[in-house]
């Protein structure tokens, strides 16, 4: 999390923590950006100091951003003081991935699809073919660390960076297994499943499941948080609207997460469902899943 308060504080800038204008747990100042009449103390940073929002000029945005305009400075530098005020056991640390230059996939992945994963699919309620061919799937093979997985590629910028696969035996554990991290060009935890889909709207699930069944501009934490790696590729894709819809099991996580993003994007907000049996956006009726597309797209 992001040290707000120690931020401001080395910066000299008064904060309140609480009384007039301070929503519990967010920090406030006198807005800092050029034209704002803010005299009380109206732009608001969230609980864990990654976004922030001014309610009278109406700015917002990622941290770095307000970061950049108190200190004058690029992104770039913006970004780096932001990691010199993370938390000890938040600070990222470099990965020797960020050197491969190219994924190479495993001799026993091929791209023809067994009946038994096409069955697998089925029993899901997807249709296989359409599936496999728009996402680019791939089998394991029977022998390797991946056999009897379906293999799930993720791309960033047309460029393949990483994959993930999922079991289809039911036996093997993790049911997901990603690619090794150091033999990935990106961290899956750091990037979102499906992003190049994204436009301006975005439906945020916890699983690549979820995809597949709501389609483009839906895209998978691949978990329940978000990293600052993903926040990050939300902020530089420029969303408009941003909606929540994570596992049944997890509307806490979820409203939290909606409010991490306010001020990423102009409009957040988040899915509560109730629904028995239903335990993810993947086996809701596709009555709701059209109604919330329609909602946002």
């Amino acid at each position: 999390m992001f040290d707000i308060r120690s931020y401001l504080e080395d910066r000299g800038i008064e904060f309140f923590v609480e009384g007039k204008n301070v929503t519990a747990g967010w920090t406030n100042i006198n807005c800092v950006f050029p034209g704002c009449p803010d005299h009380s103390n109206h732009l608001g940073i969230n609980p864990t100091g990654t976004a922030f929002h001014c309610y009278i000029c109406g700015e917002s945005g990622f941290v770095t951003k307000l970061i950049q305009e108190i200190d004058r400075c690029s992104w770039r530098q913006a970004n780096n003081i932001y990691s010199s005020f993370l938390k000890e056991d938040e600070i990222p640390k470099q990965k020797e991935h960020s050197l491969i230059k190219k994924i190479i996939y495993p001799k026993s992945f091929t791209k023809n699809i067994p009946k038994k994963t096409e069955n697998y699919l089925k029993k899901r309620n997807f249709d296989p073919g359409y599936i496999i061919n728009k996402y680019n799937l791939r089998y394991g093979g029977i022998i390797g660390k991946y056999k009897f997985r379906i293999i799930i590629p993720f791309y960033l910028d047309s460029k393949l960076v990483t994959f993930s696969s999922l079991d289809i035996t039911g036996k093997q554990t993790p049911k997901y297994k990603h690619q090794a991290i150091d033999e990935s060009i990106i961290d899956p935890s750091r990037t979102l499943y499906n992003i190049d889909t994204v436009k301006d709207k975005m439906i945020l699930v916890e699983g690549i499941t979820d995809v597949w069944r709501i389609g483009d501009g839906c895209c998978a934490l691949t978990g329940k948080i978000a990293t600052h790696e993903q926040k990050l590729l939300i902020h530089r894709k420029e969303i408009k609207s941003i909606l929540v819809l994570l596992d049944s099991d997890a509307m806490i996580e979820g409203k939290e997460l909606a409010t991490q993003l306010y001020g990423l994007a102009p409009h957040v907000d988040y899915v509560e469902y109730k629904i028995e049996n239903e335990m993810d956006p993947n086996t809701l009726p596709d009555k709701i899943l059209k109604s919330l597309r329609k909602k946002l797209f």
